[in-house]
């Protein structure tokens, strides 16, 4: 699990790197290689940019511009705040005396941190449980900032999120169950949300609890969770 947590933190904070196959007179084929900026500085890029105006010039268009800024902003304060108390409790250091950075690059620090303590099985980082968790979250930032710049579909569903993760000792769990979110405006929506990518494959993640799910068979666990947990409900 520690390599798949340090996949989704490399996926956060460093160039992403995009090859092309393009015509060359002499050879024929050219790999032309291209670098964007990662996936938290493509999110911290549009929440700087929200309120520069150019949007539009229906009042609708300008009101889903509006939607899409807000929550954009929302999100990476959401993230900013909670990698700024991942790092504080493997540094041990008071919230306040903490000192502020670039979300990423605390994010790459507290990495250093989680990987040496997990890969010496400080507990209870090293439980599994625990671990599995932290993965979840990661993947969620990153299925959520991926379908926000790509032209992928997205589908709101309505059933409570299933997720559940350990708590205090690890004896205990705690679940989400949460089947709707409010955004900054007030504005109702559904915690979980399914991506579906152009080639048809399926990511889903919760707005409430920063769970996700990817690839097939995390996407049954979810159903089998969701089942489960239905059942106990009766």
């Amino acid at each position: 699990m520690l390599h798949e947590i340090a996949q989704q933190v490399q996926a956060l904070t460093l160039p992403i790197r995009h090859e092309t196959w393009v015509p060359d007179p002499v050879t024929g084929l050219h790999l032309h290689v291209a670098h964007a900026p990662a996936l938290l500085d493509q999110l911290r890029e549009a929440t700087e940019g929200a309120g520069s105006g150019g949007y539009g010039r229906g009042g609708s268009e300008k009101r889903t511009r509006s939607l899409i800024d807000g929550e954009n902003m929302k999100f990476y304060a959401d993230i900013r705040h909670d990698v700024h108390e991942m790092l504080i409790e493997m540094e041990g250091m008071d919230y306040t005396s903490a000192p502020v950075g670039e979300v990423k690059d605390e994010l790459k620090r507290w990495h250093r941190l989680y990987a040496s303590r997990a890969h010496h099985k400080y507990l209870p980082i090293a439980q599994p449980k625990r671990m599995r968790r932290v993965f979840q979250v990661l993947q969620g930032w990153t299925i959520r900032i991926e379908s926000t710049f790509n032209p992928q579909r997205k589908i709101e569903l309505t059933i409570p999120c299933p997720n559940s993760w350990p708590v205090g000792d690890g004896t205990d769990l705690e679940t989400c169950g949460q089947r709707y979110v409010t955004d900054a405006i007030g504005d109702r929506s559904s915690a979980l949300v399914a991506v579906v990518d152009e080639e048809g494959s399926v990511k889903v993640y919760c707005r409430a609890c920063g769970g996700s799910w990817a690839g097939e068979m995390e996407i049954s666990i979810l159903g089998a969770m969701h089942t489960l947990n239905e059942q106990k409900a009766v």
